[in-house]
């Protein structure tokens, strides 16, 4: 499973802006009854779990600014669009966090004018 995030935020910011971000992440969303290890219902052992992204933070110089939490119902490559007034020069990071535990982030550096 190839999982890549991604992140888009504007080249040209000024502080005070409110910038669009858009995040997104290439992630299949597995239930039970899709993954290709899943077992049957007859065999010995037991199904493999599901797997899907749970949570998203973003965060501006370590502080949370923006955080949601996602079903298991959740569609696959799940997009995410909100915005940022920025203070001014800083790091914007943005976690994906799945069921199982496991985490994907980016930082970025915002070049405030």
């Amino acid at each position: 499973m190839i999982v890549e995030p991604r992140l888009h935020i504007p080249n040209k910011i000024k502080s005070g802006d409110i910038i669009p971000i858009q995040a997104a992440i290439s992630h299949p969303m597995l239930m039970e009854a899709e993954r290709p290890d899943a077992k049957s219902p007859d065999a010995k052992s037991p199904k493999a779990a599901a797997k899907f992204i749970e949570a998203f933070v973003a965060t501006f110089e370590g502080k949370i600014f923006f955080r949601t939490r996602f079903l298991s119902a959740i569609s696959a490559n799940p997009y995410l669009y909100f915005t940022l007034k920025v203070p001014g020069p800083g790091t914007l990071e943005v976690q994906w966090i799945e069921n199982s535990g496991k985490t994907w982030s980016l930082k970025r550096k915002l070049n405030v004018e």
